[in-house]
């Protein structure tokens, strides 16, 4: 089967060659640009869409609070540690001071609670699916991956956060990859709502990245092929996958997932 791969190491690659002009001719509808059905296509634009990808997305963070008011926020993560002290007695001896007659002239190394920081978590978010997925639902999923990435990084992780597409025809498939938070950078909410949360990445930004691909007409004729998630060997060990959601999630059963998939990784931190 021939491929059609993107893969971006940032947001601004990614956004560079999504918004780049369609390479389908001039009179070949461009579903990347269709006008109107916002409750669809998750903006009433192109250039709504990457308006929203440039400046975020109010609304999102709307959606996302709504969530986050339904799940228990951890406030931090602390970790046992053998904790080095000077003593009378202990595990290794400090050879100066024994020589100089001090008696706590020992190490020992306590356990102590200490506030786990910088531990790096990977969070990918699958941004596509069917035709019937509406955008209040790619948000309530978006809401439930982005309040557990605030979750973990007000409790001291750090999260890299990466969204992903898979979809196919008989003929090709298309595989998409973008990091849209590196470890070290600061969360941005107004602009993380849009890439996780937004209909319009699949169907604006992504249609646009098909409409670029080898075979822009193949996909037009396909309309845009089926999304399927990713394989369990597509997943890197110890991900944190979010799934295409299901056609009727409502808010609570975001609020649900969200929960669920942070109460499990903080078991195991």
């Amino acid at each position: 089967m021939k491929m059609d791969n993107f893969k971006f190491p940032s947001l601004e690659d990614f956004l560079t060659e999504a918004t780049a002009d369609s390479k389908l001719k001039a009179n070949t509808e461009s579903p990347s640009t269709a006008i109107g059905n916002k409750a669809m296509r998750g903006s009433y634009d192109f250039a709504e869409a990457v308006e929203m990808a440039r400046k975020g997305w109010p609304e999102g963070l709307e959606k996302l609070a709504a969530v986050r008011e339904l799940v228990a926020m951890p406030q931090g993560v602390a970790s046992l540690v053998p904790v080095p002290c000077i003593s009378e007695e202990g595990d290794e001896v400090l050879i100066d001071r024994y020589l100089d007659g001090e008696s706590d002239c020992w190490v020992s190394f306590p356990m102590a609670a200490t506030p786990q920081r910088g531990r790096i978590v990977s969070v990918w978010v699958h941004v596509s699916g069917g035709g019937r997925l509406s955008a209040d639902v790619f948000a309530s999923r978006g809401a439930a991956a982005l309040a557990l990435i605030d979750a973990l990084e007000n409790a001291g992780f750090r999260a890299e956060v990466t969204i992903t597409a898979k979809s196919q025809t008989e003929e090709r498939q298309f595989n998409f990859r973008a990091v849209v938070k590196r470890a070290e950078d600061t969360l941005d909410l107004d602009r993380m709502s849009f890439c996780l949360m937004s209909a319009a990445v699949q169907r604006r930004l992504l249609f646009r990245l098909r409409e670029r691909s080898a075979a822009p007409t193949h996909w037009v004729k396909s309309r845009m092929g089926y999304s399927h998630n990713l394989s369990a060997d597509e997943i890197p060990e110890g991900v944190i996958y979010f799934p295409i959601p299901d056609r009727g999630l409502t808010v609570a059963e975001a609020a649900e997932q969200c929960a669920q998939k942070l109460n499990a990784y903080l078991a195991t931190a």
